[in-house]
């Protein structure tokens, strides 16, 4: 039974074809006619998906490295795309939503130091975006991220959170917590009971990711779409490893897994220890009001054990971008887990975020407002969890010359940029970051632990049957 279940949570490939996401809208034609030709015998570094972490590291990489240096990224499927192309859109740091959670399994101290990578990780992706000149491109906005109470269960939460993170001595000097009922009218959410605002962005995540691609391309880097990695083998010459796709094989010196929630497809040591888990995101168009007035917030609601989250795009036709409602699908918070097909929709999901606009926002339904729910589309994306909620990221274990940085459990925008600058410090021998937890690079440590994520789960479920009777 326990094999079947460890069996159940390792990633599939990625699928094909899948839902197309809102982000998706407008490819670039140019990435996606890299998809003929044939694979190059060898390089010294391949880099294993063109996601945020992938794009980001081929650059660094191609940037940093002896110009001799060839370096390979390959895709599955067209470029981006995976969780980057399918994600909320916003650049929010964790700095409240998860610290509670944090601190009850891993201490304050850990607590900390995760909300104070997640703002710096904010700042420097920012900073990244407009000393690269990628600010119009991308559409980046900065605005204010809300995590919104919607009940009391919910704002005591909200509560004890605000209160341990002043506790621990983070910084919350640019932090503001929110009473009702002002802060009501200024989200323009009716339900809610307070809110802590702190700074956040807003962007278009594809055209992040792409950029950042075009940019290592022009320094020599070679993009292969349509090849997906059917399997890693020990080459016959060493130290390089053979990469088995439908296309052929590679031969290649180093490998960087940056492959999410999709990992343990290639690496199935991490079944159960890095899992898939598929989430839903919605594009809602806008009544005159709200594309008139856009939302000058990014969201994160919480009502107590669900957690949705949201911004609003300032240009074009100003959709509405959204995602979560995990609990409608069948009242278990863990709906989704080990799935990684996004091909497909739960549909009671589906349902409840096309309606999610219409039953939340102050003046959305009105008599002037000529959008209805079935005007919205949703899709499906593929997160990665692992058994300790922070990524993976550093040397594979014994897999020598085989790096990853992996399983940003949904906050892939929080984490992954400067979780990808260490990593590239890594593979040049540089000192690495010291504003990333030394712990993300235990993989040893953490790997081998005889807990697994659907033990963890089984126990949490009984736990709260116990509880409920």
């Amino acid at each position: 039974m326990a094999q079947n279940v460890a069996q159940h949570w390792r990633a599939s490939i990625p699928t094909e074809p899948s839902t197309r996401s809102y982000w998706h809208q407008q490819l670039d034609s140019n990435l996606e006619a890299l998809t003929e030709g044939e694979l190059p015998k060898s390089a010294d570094y391949v880099i294993i998906g063109s996601g945020l972490t992938g794009s980001l590291v081929a650059y660094d990489l191609a940037r940093t490295l002896p110009t001799a240096t060839s370096i390979v990224v390959l895709e599955a499927r067209h470029a981006a795309s995976g969780a980057t192309g399918r994600n909320g859109g916003h650049i929010k740091p964790g700095r409240i939503a998860f610290f509670n959670d944090w601190k009850e399994r891993h201490g304050a101290q850990v607590a900390a130091a995760q909300v104070a990578l997640e703002k710096a990780n904010y700042e420097e992706t920012v900073a990244f975006i407009e000393q690269e000149q990628l600010a119009e491109e991308v559409e980046l906005v900065l605005l204010q991220a809300m995590d919104v109470a919607m009940n009391q269960q919910a704002l005591e939460k909200l509560k004890t959170a605000w209160e341990n993170l002043r506790r621990v001595g983070a910084d919350t000097s640019d932090m503001q917590f929110h009473q009702e009922p002002e802060t009501a009218e200024a989200v323009r959410i009716p339900q809610c009971l307070a809110a802590v605002s702190y700074p956040a962005a807003s962007v278009w995540p594809y055209k992040l990711a792409t950029a950042v691609l075009r940019k290592a391309i022009g320094l020599g880097v070679k993009l292969y779409t349509s090849t997906p990695v059917k399997s890693i083998d020990k080459a016959v010459y060493e130290p390089f490893w053979t990469i088995q796709t439908p296309r052929g094989s590679l031969q290649a010196g180093s490998i960087i897994h940056a492959t999410n929630g999709y990992a343990s497809s290639i690496l199935p040591e991490l079944t159960d220890k890095l899992v898939p888990c598929k989430g839903h995101a919605a594009a809602a168009l806008p009544p005159k009001a709200y594309f008139e007035s856009p939302l000058q917030n990014t969201y994160g609601i919480h009502w107590g054990d669900d957690y949705d989250y949201l911004i609003q795009k300032h240009h074009h036709a100003r959709p509405l971008i959204y995602g979560g409602r995990d609990l409608v699908g069948s009242g278990d918070t863990f709906v989704g887990v080990g799935d990684s097909d996004d091909s497909t929709l739960n549909n009671s999901i589906a349902e409840s975020l096309r309606n999610f606009p219409f039953e939340t926002f102050k003046d959305w339904k009105s008599e002037e407002n000529e959008t209805c729910p079935g005007d919205t589309q949703v899709w499906s994306g593929i997160m990665g969890f692992t058994i300790d909620d922070f990524p993976f990221v550093g040397r594979v274990p014994g897999r020598s010359g085989q790096f990853i940085s992996a399983g940003y459990g949904g906050s892939g925008m929080a984490r992954a940029f400067l979780c990808s600058k260490a990593l590239c410090q890594l593979i040049r021998g540089e000192e690495v970051d010291k504003r990333i937890p030394s712990f993300y690079f235990d993989l040893d440590k953490r790997w081998t632990t005889p807990e697994t994520i659907s033990a963890q789960i089984a126990e949490w479920k009984a736990m709260t049957a116990e509880s409920a009777v």
